[in-house]
């Protein structure tokens, strides 16, 4: 939604060009202390001046230019209940509401949603969910929500959906013989009604990787192998087993890992453009400084040390208008010192190439 006035903070500075950078700079700015943030439930009472709870959390967002979505979301409603040139203008826009995963919305994207019905009643809804794949319970997440609101909307229609084309019927007849107690339990069905399915438990990790492999084997059909895994470390015993005996494979997916003089580097970077708390411990863990004041980590004490004052300087020149090309070359001359080899100096030539542009 592109509304000239929603990205405006309490102060009344215009957000809307930050959009286009590369980091939210000043999101924060203007948010409530207290209230909602944090909070699943927007029934939550707005102290003047928040809780002391409240008060912490929103410091911290602040201090970390942080922005989470349910303060997107808080300060949409405030911004709905306050502004009626934006309600006038939401109501001329948003003519049909498409909702997903409705099983794990909090309470707030319903109060939002009760509250654009009031605003243009012939908005037109369209909500989908499964009470069976409520998974966010903990994060304010639940299929009563939904159900509450519908309560308070008759009239509506409902479809229940039976047909997959996700899983093989062999893996639907063993959800089929779950049986849950606070929701009508559909059976499902597949359009590919091929494939066997076997649960197994393991004692370890090396025990499983084992029993998975023999099941490739067995297959007859490597080739046509797949195996679905949450995280790289956790495949670590099944591919030191397909190395042991030699079998191909392929690894898709995965988190990318960064050099570790690219973490360093990056973690430099952002302390200089906004003083990171978290960049400034995990600095001063690379490099072994202490930074610890009655028990907790200072930003003060980091900055009093040689590294941070090196940094500080270069903070300084940069925040009086040099440009990003100089703060980098600056950065890596000073702080991150000679190459280690010819990789490091052709990531860092890469870097001050880039910043060029």
């Amino acid at each position: 939604l592109h509304h000239p006035g929603l990205l405006k903070g309490q102060r009344g500075d215009d957000l809307t060009p930050e959009l286009h950078r590369l980091r939210p700079l000043r999101c924060s700015v203007g948010l409530p202390k207290g209230g909602y943030l944090g909070s699943s439930d927007p029934c939550v009472t707005r102290r003047q001046g928040g809780s002391r709870l409240g008060e912490s959390v929103s410091e911290i967002k602040q201090n970390l230019r942080v922005i989470s979505v349910q303060d997107i979301l808080t300060l949409f409603l405030q911004r709905l209940d306050g502004d009626s040139t934006f309600r006038e203008w939401i109501a001329s826009q948003v003519t049909v509401m498409a909702v997903d995963e409705a099983q794990d919305l909090s309470k707030l994207n319903f109060v939002i949603l009760d509250k654009l019905l009031q605003i243009n009643p012939s908005m037109k809804v369209f909500i989908v969910g499964d009470p069976r794949q409520n998974i966010f319970e903990f994060n304010g997440g639940s299929y009563k929500h939904l159900e509450a609101f519908l309560s308070s909307h008759p009239g509506y229609e409902t479809k229940s959906l039976s047909l997959t084309y996700r899983c093989g019927q062999p893996i639907l007849d063993f959800v089929n013989t779950f049986r849950f107690s606070d929701c009508e339990n559909i059976p499902l069905s597949s359009v590919n009604t091929g494939g066997s399915l076997s649960v197994m438990d393991a004692p370890s990790e090396a025990d499983e990787a084992a029993r998975v492999y023999e099941a490739i084997l067995n297959s007859g059909d490597i080739a046509s192998c797949a195996v679905l895994s949450n995280n790289l470390r956790y495949l670590d015993p099944l591919i030191r087993i397909l190395q042991r005996d030699s079998v191909p494979y392929k690894v898709f997916g995965g988190m990318k890992v960064l050099k570790k003089h690219i973490r360093f580097l990056n973690h430099v970077l952002r302390i200089i453009d906004n003083g990171n708390a978290y960049s400034v411990r995990k600095i001063a863990q690379y490099t072994g400084t202490d930074i610890t004041v009655n028990g907790k980590k200072s930003k003060k004490k980091f900055f009093g040390s040689p590294l941070g004052q090196v940094i500080l300087s270069i903070t300084e020149e940069s925040r009086s208008g040099a440009p990003f090309e100089e703060t980098l070359f600056r950065v890596i001359k000073e702080i991150m010192g000679d190459p280690l080899d010819e990789e490091q100096q052709n990531d860092y030539d890469t870097l001050i190439a880039l910043s060029k542009e």
